[in-house]
């Protein structure tokens, strides 16, 4: 296993985030077009680091390999967002260890309640969040082509 660094997200990692993100939808065929709902993208800084969240990236030498997000929904509930690992460094741990960094991250800002959504289409996602004891509470389209599934997870 390639040395995986996992670190706060930078504005210089901007581009490559983003273009990770595509990456990773285009290879479970969940990536329809770029449009609203990606929006965060262009401000990672004020939507997730300076209102009681996280965003983290992990890297294998200088490249981002994998990322993941902690968004304020309430005072108590924190959404998990943008959990992507790069296709070809899939299946080795890294998605576990940055899901690892952002529930205890979730803890130390005092949330209670981990939520989360995947589409329909990404079997593989809906396995790991469901391994990692995320619970279905329910599906919605929301405009969406496929069901958006979306994971609920307690913590203490």
């Amino acid at each position: 296993m390639d040395t995986l660094v996992i670190r706060q997200y930078k504005h210089s990692d901007k581009k490559e985030i983003f273009e990770l993100h595509v990456r990773a939808l285009k290879n479970e065929d969940a990536y329809m077009y770029t449009g609203a709902w990606e929006k965060d993208f262009e401000d990672i800084e004020g939507i997730y680091l300076k209102n009681r969240g996280e965003f983290i990236v992990g890297t294998v030498g200088d490249k981002i390999i994998a990322m993941g997000g902690l968004r304020k929904m309430t005072e108590n509930i924190v959404e998990l967002r943008r959990m992507r690992v790069d296709p070809i460094f899939q299946r080795k741990g890294y998605g576990q260890a940055i899901i690892n960094v952002l529930e205890k991250r979730a803890k130390e800002f005092g949330y209670t309640v981990i939520r989360l959504n995947t589409s329909a289409k990404q079997v593989a996602a809906q396995k790991f969040y469901k391994k990692n004891g995320y619970m279905e509470m329910r599906r919605e389209k929301e405009g969406w082509k496929v069901d958006n599934i979306i994971y609920q997870k307690k913590i203490e």
